[in-house]
């Protein structure tokens, strides 16, 4: 049977016996460093909120099912051959990174077409497919996923999470987390009003009674 891909919202939405044979998807745009080795080196995921406003906690990701089986797809298609391999995973400062080695051409023609636009910075960014073992709402209007299980990651042509992309330059980098970091505070602050309001309101309501 063919696996299933989500949003968080349809997963939550589905009954434990309804989420057999699904995963949910996050995209990242990411900073990438290729090389001449075939290689890669993606951040795959991050903390930070995405567009749809959930958050994939970095700390309760496990890989431990992944290691038995380091593919790494085009698109989360399960049906056509891998493109690429993981040879290194490891928790980095808010999230998680990833160095690949593309197959050859003669193995997956696919694979060489990827890789040449990957290391021409036609394609920077990837998407995690994972199952989430413990999620919640959250103030953003989205949802946190707290734990989780990684399934696979692949290359994608357009990401969810901002921050999923290649390893490449550290200025653009630092300007890119500070304008996140400024999105990040303007979405606090308006929940914060929010709120405000709502407890202005109960207590005007109070007062009045």
């Amino acid at each position: 049977m063919a696996i299933k891909t989500l949003t968080v919202k349809e997963y939550a939405g589905l009954s434990k016996d309804q989420r057999q044979d699904t995963i949910v998807t996050k995209d990242v745009i990411s900073s990438i460093t290729a090389n001449d080795d075939r290689t890669a080196t993606f951040i795959i995921t991050t903390g930070t909120p995405d567009r749809d406003q959930d958050i994939v906690v970095p700390s309760g990701i496990s890989i431990k099912q992944y290691l038995k089986n380091r593919v790494v797809l085009w698109g989360h298609d399960q049906s056509i051959l891998p493109i690429a391999k993981c040879i290194d995973i490891r928790p980095v400062e808010n999230g998680w990174q990833a160095t690949v080695e593309f197959a050859s051409a003669s193995m997956n023609p696919m694979a060489e077409q990827v890789f040449q636009l990957v290391k021409g910075g036609f394609l920077n960014a990837v998407s995690i497919g994972f199952i989430p073992t413990d999620l919640e709402l959250n103030d953003l209007g989205g949802y946190t996923i707290t734990k989780s299980e990684l399934f696979e990651f692949s290359i994608v042509n357009v990401p969810a999470n901002p921050e999923a992309l290649i390893v490449e330059d550290e200025e653009a980098l630092v300007m890119d987390s500070e304008v996140l970091e400024q999105e990040l505070i303007s979405n606090i602050n308006k929940v914060v009003t929010r709120k405000r309001k709502a407890m202005s309101l109960e207590l005007y309501k109070l007062s009045g009674s």
